[in-house]
């Protein structure tokens, strides 16, 4: 365990995305206080994009006794994409072909 905190430490300093194990690890430890601690400077980055941290934050503010017992994969790479696409050689300049929604 000492061993995988260091590599996601590690990790962190150039992606703060790691953070999510890290409070992992730490709830697997039973720190709730610390897990809380890295989700919370993930989700203050960003609100949006991170919103399931505050979520995590919630559940363990909710329900104290309910720790992971393993690490948790949250896939961010599951997007919605708005595909604008372009129109032919006599349109104006800002005029949009049309567009369509992509799930990945």
């Amino acid at each position: 365990m000492e061993k995988a905190m260091t590599l996601l430490q590690q990790a962190a300093e150039t992606n703060h995305d790691f953070k999510w194990y890290i409070g992992n690890l730490y709830e697997i430890q039973g720190e709730r206080e610390k897990a809380i601690l890295e989700y919370d400077y993930v989700y203050q980055q960003d609100t949006i994009v991170y919103a399931y941290y505050n979520e995590r934050i919630q559940e363990l503010e909710n329900n104290p006794d309910q720790l992971l017992t393993e690490l948790y994969y949250k896939d961010r790479r599951k997007r919605t994409l708005l595909l604008l696409k372009g129109v032919d050689a006599e349109a104006t300049d800002t005029e949009i072909g049309g567009f369509e929604i992509e799930r990945k």
